[in-house]
């Protein structure tokens, strides 16, 4: 059994709107460490995940876009030495994009990318 400790946090937001158009960007970080229950153990685990999330409408040439970026890390421990062998990382990335032909402000097509999640674990 373990126990996880948030060791920190931090979240950004940006929002800019003008004549030209509009740009969203959220931005989170988490860090934690997971930790064994049982004092004799000798292997711990350090989370890092990282969130971007951006919008980006742009009136002029009718191009709206939104991607979302997704890092996650798992770095084990082992007797206080990172062991390379148990450390998983995780990546996923996610896009829309619309475009406005007609210049209605609505988008008329539509391109959808989704990464393959990429996972690396050595």
């Amino acid at each position: 059994m373990s126990v996880s400790v948030p060791t920190s946090r931090t979240a950004r937001v940006r929002f800019v709107q003008d004549e030209k158009g509009l740009h969203f960007v959220f931005w989170a970080r988490n860090e934690g460490t997971v930790v064994p229950v049982e004092a004799l153990a000798s292997l711990m685990s350090r989370v890092e995940t990282s969130n971007r999330r951006a919008v980006n409408v742009n009136l002029i040439n009718g191009v709206f876009v939104s991607s979302f970026i997704n890092n996650d890390s798992f770095v084990a421990y082992q007797d206080g030495k990172v062991d390379a062998s148990s450390t998983i990382r995780i990546h996923e990335h996610e896009q829309f994009v619309g475009f406005d032909t007609d210049g209605d402000g609505v988008p008329d097509v539509v391109r959808v990318e989704i990464s393959e999640v990429r996972l690396s674990c050595p």
